[in-house]
Parts: C-alpha cells; structure tokens; sequence
C-alpha cells in the first residue's frame, strides 16, 4: 500500500507538472528548465520527448547527488524518476488531445494551472507521508541543508540556479514568458505552503484510520 501511496503521488506530480506547463503561465523553475532545453533539443533535431528531458535532468542531479553523499539508496530515487518521466510523457500526451480552444483561452488556462498547482502539492505531500526515497532534487536539498542547516536557504539555491538557467533558454528562443510568468512565482511561495498542509490532513486521515481498525 505504502509503495502504492508513493507511485501515486508521482503520478500526481507529473500531472501537475504538466497541467501548469501546457496553461502557458509560468512552470516552476526546474519544470521551466526542462521545457525550454526540451524545445531546444527538438528544435535541433534531435528526437526527445519532455519526459526524456526530466529524466536525463534528474539523472544529472541524481549523479551530483551520489557523488556529493554516496548514497546508494538514490538507485530508488532513480527508479522513481524514471517513473515519474514515463507518466509526465503520458499526461503530455492526454493533455495534447485537448482542443486548441481550451489551451489557448485564458478563461480555461487559469483553471488548468490552478488545479493543476494544488494536484501537485498534493502528490508531492503523498510521496513525502510514505517516507520511501524522493526525488534527486529533494535528495540534494535535504544534502544541502544538511551542510548549512537552512532549508530555506538550500531551496533558494536550488531553485535560484534552475532559475537563472531557465531565464537564458528562455531568452534564447524568445519564449521566456510562456514559462516564466506568474505560477513561476506562485510555486515557488506557495508550494511548501499546501505541501505541509496537505501532508497535515493526509496524517491525520491516516491516524483516523488506525484507530477506526484499531476499534
């Protein structure tokens, strides 16, 4: 069940990810950093899906991490990235059936971005109430603060470097906006926010739940 939770969860996450990227009003930065090296790479001809480039990314901050930690339980962070590129391919895919209308009409984006940030707050909190190894990226974080004990600190260096590396791709193919804009903002103020939130409620349910098959 446990493992099951935590699959779950990533399932959620990608469909965040992509709910937010395809409302064209801002990714976070590391979501922002993918796309744009995703139409980089494409536009190069070279034949990449967008869960490839999650996957590749991750992978480098799997191995930065391993290299900085030694951890050798990152193989299970690896195989849950893994996961989570496969499903963000299927989500793009099922995103893509939709009509042009609903992607482009901003009365229909706002929605889309909106339920798509809180959907992914939601998996993230599930993925961390299962306590199985997280993502790379949270693997570094934790490696970080670990070394200078401020986690907000380690977040905004993170997060800061996806950052600055998105803004230069975006830049360069004159697409800054369609992934650097107002969510961008939002999900980097606001996720911890609904992550402890919904994590709160996801114990508390499972507290219930022991003491209702306890009784």
């Amino acid at each position: 069940m446990k493992y099951f939770k935590h699959i779950l969860g990533f399932v959620l996450i990608a469909f965040g990810i992509i709910g937010v990227i395809r409302s064209r009003l801002g990714a976070s930065p590391i979501d922002a950093f993918n796309y744009f090296l995703y139409i980089v790479l494409t536009e190069a001809g070279i034949a990449v899906t967008l869960g490839t480039v999650v996957f590749l990314v991750g992978s480098l901050a799997t191995l930065l991490t391993y290299i900085l930690t030694k951890d050798k339980t990152l193989v299970f962070s690896f195989l849950f990235l893994l996961v989570l590129s496969i499903v963000v391919d299927g989500w793009n895919a099922l995103f893509g059936l939709l009509p042009l209308a609903v992607l482009n009409h901003l009365a229909f984006r706002i929605p889309i971005a909106v339920i798509s940030f809180f959907v992914m707050c939601y998996g993230v909190a599930l993925t961390l109430h299962t306590k199985l190894p997280t993502l790379p990226y949270e693997r570094l974080l934790l490696h970080i603060d670990k070394n200078i004990n401020n986690i907000s600190i380690s977040k905004i260096f993170i997060d800061g470097t996806f950052f600055v590396l998105a803004v230069i791709l975006g830049l360069l193919i004159h697409r800054l906006f369609e992934q650097v804009f107002i969510m961008t903002f939002v999900i980097a103020f606001f996720t911890g926010v609904f992550v402890k939130w919904f994590l709160k409620l996801i114990n508390q349910k499972s507290i219930k739940g022991v003491v209702t098959d306890e009784t």
